[in-house]
C-alpha cells in the first residue's frame, strides 16, 4: 500500500489514514459487526437509519477518525478515534474486524495513533473506557500502562437518546449503569 496524504501515522505492518466518504460502507460494516443492537439489526428499516447515524457519529465534530489497513496486503483491519476532542481529556475508541482480531493489531494501532494524536494535539494523556466484560481490553491496556481511575456508564447520555430515539421500544437500562472501566493511559506510549 502506498503512502497518501490522508496517512497518519504507519507501523511495521499497519498504515493509519484519514477517514473519508468512500468509507462510509467499511464504517458501517464494523460498527455493525461491533454493535450491542445486533437484535433489532433484523427490524426493518433499522440498517438504513444505523448506517445514517453510525456515518453521522463518525463525523461529528468532536471525533476524529482514522482507518486502519494491513501494508502487505491492502486489507481493512479497523478504526481507531478520538472522541470527545473538546473535552480537557479526550476518550480512545477503537474496533477491529472480527478477521483480524487477536493478531496484535490493536496494540500496535493504538501506540501510533496515540503517539501522532498526542503529539499533534499536545496532550500528555488520554481517556479510555473499557466495558467491565471485556478482559481482553483491559489486559491489553494495561500492558500498555493504563491505569484504572473508575467506573461510568457504557453509552453516554447523548449517544443513549439517540439510540431511544431510533428505537423507541428497546430496553436500554443495563447501557445506562456503571459497566464500564475508566482508565487513563499516558503519552507518549512506548
Amino acid at each position: 500500500m502506498g503512502r497518501t496524504d490522508m496517512d497518519i501515522a504507519t507501523t511495521e505492518r499497519l498504515l493509519l489514514r484519514e477517514i473519508c466518504e468512500a468509507d462510509k460502507d467499511l464504517v458501517v460494516a464494523l460498527s455493525m459487526e461491533a454493535s450491542l443492537l445486533e437484535d433489532f439489526s433484523r427490524t426493518e428499516g433499522f440498517k438504513e437509519i444505523y448506517a445514517q447515524f453510525c456515518w453521522e457519529e463518525v463525523n461529528s465534530p468532536t471525533t476524529y477518525n482514522c482507518l486502519i489497513f494491513c501494508k502487505e496486503s491492502g486489507d481493512f483491519v479497523g478504526k481507531v478515534c478520538m472522541q470527545y476532542i473538546d473535552k480537557p481529556v479526550p476518550e480512545l475508541g477503537i474496533d477491529i474486524c472480527t478477521a483480524h482480531r487477536g493478531k496484535g493489531y490493536a496494540p500496535e494501532a493504538i501506540i501510533a495513533f496515540c503517539n501522532w494524536y498526542g503529539e499533534t494535539h499536545n496532550l500528555d494523556c488520554i481517556q479510555v473506557r473499557i466495558s467491565k466484560g471485556n478482559a481482553h481490553s483491559i489486559h491489553v491496556f494495561e500492558k500498555l500502562g493504563a491505569r484504572f481511575v473508575g467506573t461510568s456508564p457504557y453509552v453516554s447520555e447523548n449517544s443513549l437518546e439517540t439510540m431511544q430515539q431510533l428505537l423507541p421500544d428497546a430496553n436500554f437500562s443495563e447501557l445506562s449503569q456503571d459497566s464500564v472501566r475508566d482508565y487513563l493511559l499516558d503519552l507518549p506510549i512506548r
